[in-house]
């Protein structure tokens, strides 16, 4: 039986997806580009060259419209009709109210939190009314080095939440009943940053000074069970291979030195640039002193770089790539005044200028429930109007 309310968001959606106003902001990204189907259908933008100014994005994050249209997340990810119906209250109350050039298509991935390439290994998921779902992390799971050899290759169906995972987008795709496409989840997670879950961050730290080898031997399984997965993700859709995501948030000075990002890390991350492919890098953290080796891996199409790394350093050792330049919401949104957002647009667009990247994009990342909502906004009025005067190319 068709559900009404979830009928009618559906036309409303479509019918914005294919407004006047959707279609114009097309014209700001490579729409073909295989990036980042996470919590909403980031794109990535065409080059330098083809555009007359940057284009600038806001990121919001579940919490906050749980917050707004009063929802529980913990029904959100494990609801098929709640996913649904306020992912798509979410999406319409982004385009009435939140002014960025972020273009929509009839794609829709299907987000149930950030835990589910640890729940592959074992780890439990632990969910809140309030908050995005955590791991249970209070004992790593491998303490003990010799643990690693009863942990079993992650099974597609039937490892972590992966039950939950099958039944949500069977459900979800049920209640589409066509009309979108919905995005099966992604792994996203690197290999580094399983890895120092399961281990523990102070053990893994330790373990590459004291026994590399076993840190190898962990990045090796780690590497071989994405590729796995990924092929298995490929064979249940009927779909081709494509590029993944690499989230990196764990990769960052001074979690680790670029020597031991080139050592324990990049030749994983290659792998898996050259089988299936990575599309986009991230790491909220500082990658000042790695972008350079970031860069190596093939055929990758989108860096992000964050506020804590020193973007002219980062942008010209990577300015073969596109670059997502993701700005912390707190510092340049809710404590930032009209004078700070225009001083920070006016000194980016220098360095970018300066240094001419392939691609450049603003991101306001991460928005979250903090201070006046209301006040917010009109912030994020000002940011998209300050760029359409000073992000001109």
């Amino acid at each position: 039986m068709v559900d009404k309310e979830i009928n009618n968001l559906i036309n409303e959606f479509i019918n914005y997806i294919e407004s006047e106003k959707n279609q114009e902001k097309k014209k700001f990204w490579s729409t073909g580009d295989q990036v980042a189907k996470d919590i909403y259908s980031r794109q990535s933008p065409r080059d330098l060259d083809e555009l007359d100014r940057v284009p600038v994005t806001a990121g919001p994050l579940n919490s906050l419209f749980a917050n707004i249209f009063s929802f529980s997340l913990k029904d959100l990810y494990n609801n098929p009709k709640a996913w649904l119906k306020n992912y798509l209250k979410n999406y319409l109350y982004r385009f009435k109210n939140i002014p960025d050039d972020l273009y929509y298509d009839k794609e829709l991935p299907l987000y149930l939190g950030p835990q589910l390439p640890w729940t592959l290994y074992g780890l439990k998921s632990i969910y809140f009314d309030d908050r995005e779902p955590e791991l249970d992390k209070r004992k790593p799971m491998l303490e003990k080095k010799e643990e690693l050899k009863k942990i079993k290759m992650p099974d597609f169906h039937e490892s972590g939440i992966m039950p939950l995972v099958h039944r949500m987008f069977e459900d979800v795709n049920e209640l589409l009943n066509g009309r979108m496409k919905l995005i099966f989840p992604g792994y996203n997670r690197g290999p580094f940053g399983i890895a120092l879950v399961l281990r523990g961050t102070q053990n893994l730290l330790l373990d590459m000074r004291t026994d590399p080898d076993f840190v190898h031997h962990l990045m090796r399984f780690l590497t071989d069970s994405r590729i796995q997965w990924e092929k298995e993700k490929s064979l249940f859709l009927k779909e081709e291979t494509k590029k993944v995501d690499l989230w990196n948030d764990e990769v960052a000075i001074p979690t680790i030195s670029p020597k031991y990002y080139k050592e324990f890390i990049l030749p994983y991350e290659k792998e898996i640039s050259e089988n299936p492919g990575v599309g986009y890098w991230h790491s909220c953290g500082d990658t000042t002193l790695l972008a350079r080796d970031i860069s190596t891996l093939k055929d990758l199409t989108m860096y992000h770089i964050s506020s804590w790394t020193n973007l002219e350093q980062a942008m010209s050792d990577a300015a073969n790539l596109k670059i997502e330049f993701g700005l912390n919401p707190q510092k340049y949104i809710q404590n930032a005044n009209e004078t700070d957002i225009k001083t920070k647009v006016a000194e980016t667009m220098k360095i970018c200028g300066k240094v001419k990247p392939k691609a450049f994009y603003i991101l306001l990342n991460g928005l979250d429930v903090m201070g006046n909502w209301e006040d917010n906004l009109k912030k994020l009025n000002y940011w998209h109007n300050i760029v359409k005067e000073f992000g001109k190319l």
